[in-house]
Formats: structure tokens, C-alpha cells, sequence
């Protein structure tokens, strides 16, 4: 054997290796393109159609109800349990109503379940689990309720909300029950400073001063009569905050609706 052979085969050998490096074996497969799932998690949006405030007057006592509708505008069932207010030792009641039924999630609730006709009898942590999920555009009222004494406040009280209410405007409203006529103003900021100007639509203005403004206290001012609460339906509410930042103000025009007035904003800051 000659010198010569040995290289030849080397040389075979190492061009073998080479052709390995750019020709991919046989049973080698590309891989697989990673597939969307067929099913992916959408985010539950549940949309806050309203927030109601509703107070009656039982001698030095506010019987308060806060109201929060919601629906669910996703395509998949959503948990209510997040959108629970803390109920503290001021919360009475805590219920969710959903249609023609409503379920109390606290113990000590005094409502009563509305009868449901054709349905049987759940355990309360059944009824409970089932109130708390909503269906996809499905729609649910969360109740909240206390029973608050009325604190002297200057001219007016101040009446301990069993929940803040969230509200880009103050909510205002004006009463009228067998006890008197009264305003009611449920602010929705807090400030160190509060005015709160009367201005019905014959006769004098009236300027309240209010103490530091607390979105869990709503403010209750009692008014002179029935008439002066017409006047002032035909009139305006002026509400002024005021802190180290400036002044915010709010007028509120009387409006009545369902044989009760109610109190419709325009905001100007």
C-alpha cells in the first residue's frame, strides 16, 4: 500500500463529515409551528350600570340602602366575589339580587329571599355559590344596608354610608317624608373644606359651611318645609370642595321624577 491511500481515505472520510454538517438526517422532522389554542382566556368585564343611594328617615335614625348594578358584557361566566364591598361593623345587610330572587350572603341579614317558584331548596353555601356567578350578559344588583344614627352636623347631620359609593359626580336628592323635607348630598371626593349654597328659585340664598368631607358620610340638610323644597326644586344646589390644591364646585338642578324630586348634575371644575 502506497503512501497515496491513506490520504485518499482520510480525505474521503473528512468530505463524509462535511456533507453530515448541511444534510440533515432522514429522520429528522422540522418543527412543529406552535398552534394558538383553541381556547383562550378572555378577561371578564363586568360593567357598573349604576350606583343608587336610597335613605328613609325613622326619627334619629337613616335606614341607608346602596345599590350597584353590574352586568357581565364578556362571553364567559364571571365571579362576582371581587366586586364585594368589606362589610365592616357598619353593614347590616349584604345580598345580591339577581332577577326575580335575591340571596343574603351575611348571617345576620334581615331581608328576605323573594320565593322562587319551580325550584328546589338549596343550602345556604350552594344558594351563595350560585348568586356569586354571572352569566354572560347576565345582570346583578349588589344590596348593601345599615341602620345609622342621624350626627349632628352645624345646621345639618351627617349619616354613616354602610359602603363609599365610586361616582365621578356627587349624588344629591331631595326627600320628602312624613318627618319633613329634607337634602341629601352623597359626595364623591373628599376634601378638608365643604360649602353647600341653597338657592331656591324665589327668595334668599342659604350658605352652609360644612366640616372635612368624608365619601363614607353622606351629607343631610333639613329644609324649612314642603314649600321651600318646591322652590328649591325649581332652583339650584350649589356644592363647593376646597383643598391645598384649589377649589372644585358643582351645581345641581332640581329636577322631579316619580313623584319624588330628584337631583340631576352639571359639573364645572
Amino acid at each position: 500500500m502506497t503512501l497515496l491511500q491513506p490520504m485518499l481515505d482520510g480525505a474521503l472520510a473528512a468530505a463524509e463529515l462535511l456533507a453530515l454538517l448541511f444534510v440533515p438526517p432522514a429522520a429528522a422532522r422540522e418543527p412543529a409551528p406552535v398552534e394558538a389554542t383553541a381556547a383562550f382566556e378572555q378577561p371578564v368585564q363586568l360593567h357598573r350600570l349604576s350606583t343608587s343611594v336610597d335613605i328613609r328617615l325613622l326619627g334619629s335614625l337613616a335606614d341607608v340602602r346602596v345599590a350597584q348594578a353590574v352586568r357581565n358584557v364578556s362571553s364567559t361566566t364571571a365571579d362576582l366575589a371581587p366586586q364585594l364591598p368589606a362589610a365592616d361593623e357598619q353593614v347590616d345587610g349584604l345580598r345580591i339580587v339577581h332577577g326575580t330572587h335575591a340571596v343574603d350572603l351575611l348571617p345576620a341579614c334581615g331581608g328576605d329571599e323573594l320565593p322562587i317558584a319551580g325550584h328546589a331548596r338549596l343550602t345556604d353555601d350552594e344558594r351563595i355559590a350560585d348568586a356569586l356567578r354571572l352569566a354572560p350578559g347576565a345582570h346583578a344588583v349588589i344590596e348593601t344596608t345599615a341602620a345609622q344614627p342621624l350626627l349632628r352636623s352645624g345646621r345639618g347631620y351627617r349619616v354613616m354610608l354602610p359602603v363609599r359609593v365610586e361616582a365621578d359626580a356627587p349624588r344629591a336628592m331631595l326627600i320628602d317624608e312624613d318627618d319633613g323635607a329634607f337634602l341629601l348630598i352623597v359626595p364623591h371626593r373628599a376634601a378638608p373644606r365643604g360649602t353647600l349654597v341653597l338657592r331656591p328659585a324665589s327668595g334668599e340664598p342659604e350658605t352652609l359651611q360644612l366640616d372635612a368631607i368624608d365619601t363614607r358620610h353622606a351629607v343631610l340638610v333639613p329644609l324649612p318645609g314642603r314649600a321651600h323644597l318646591d322652590r328649591l326644586a325649581a332652583g339650584a344646589v350649589e356644592f363647593e370642595l376646597a383643598d391645598d390644591r384649589g377649589t372644585w364646585w358643582i351645581t345641581l338642578i332640581a329636577e322631579r321624577a316619580d313623584e319624588r324630586p330628584a337631583l340631576q348634575t352639571r359639573s364645572a371644575e
